[in-house]
């Protein structure tokens, strides 16, 4: 599990089910060069809000959770 707690500078958007729901697909849009195992994964995960400031994202092993830490976090955060 791993919580993401900045909002890009300029975000003028509250954060919510609909709003990430959203960036998730953008998120999800922008792996397309990544292959077909990475985005079929993360289309399966379902990003929650937990408040109005943290994003929790439910990993289901260590592998995925490096992945995303190693890789991909950074493109996920800006994406909102």
């Amino acid at each position: 599990m791993i919580s993401a707690t900045e909002t890009p500078v300029g975000s003028k958007e509250e954060l919510n089910d609909e709003t990430l729901a959203a960036a998730w697909k953008v998120f999800i849009n922008s792996l397309k060069d990544e292959g077909p195992r990475i985005i079929s994964m993360f289309k399966s995960i379902m990003p929650e809000v937990e408040d109005n400031h943290t994003v929790r994202i439910h990993l289901s092993n260590a592998a995925q959770k490096d992945l995303f830490v190693t890789e991909l976090q950074t493109k996920a955060c800006f994406l909102y």
